[in-house]
């Protein structure tokens, strides 16, 4: 909650599980949040994202190109508060929704 990533909810309409998984040097866990009823439920996008060779052959013999949002890495991203209580999770401390696109 001091970073601003996530914030507490009193109620919820869709709570996802929370999964405990071993870091790879086996001597840490890590809390993931199992975002994949959610995803399911969800309208997909009929127009993906293009892949990165077609992005590079766009941009090829153009003088200058921008980067966005590399300098500062993850959470980036603001949830519309209208879908923001869809990324409900349950601890033992509470209810909790995120205020940004969480990643990894």
């Amino acid at each position: 909650m001091d970073a601003r990533i996530i914030f507490p909810v009193n109620e919820a309409d869709w709570i996802s599980p929370i999964v405990i998984q071993n870091k790879k040097d086996a001597t840490e866990i890590r809390v993931c949040i199992d975002y994949r009823s959610l995803n399911n439920a969800c309208v997909h996008d009929p127009f993906p994202m293009p892949f990165n060779d077609e992005v590079l052959d766009n941009v090829v013999g153009n003088e200058s190109y921008l980067f966005t949002g590399g300098f500062s890495g993850y959470h980036q991203v603001r949830i519309a508060e209208e879908y923001k209580r869809k990324t409900n999770f349950m601890m033992q401390w509470g209810s909790y929704a995120c205020i940004v696109i969480p990643f990894r």
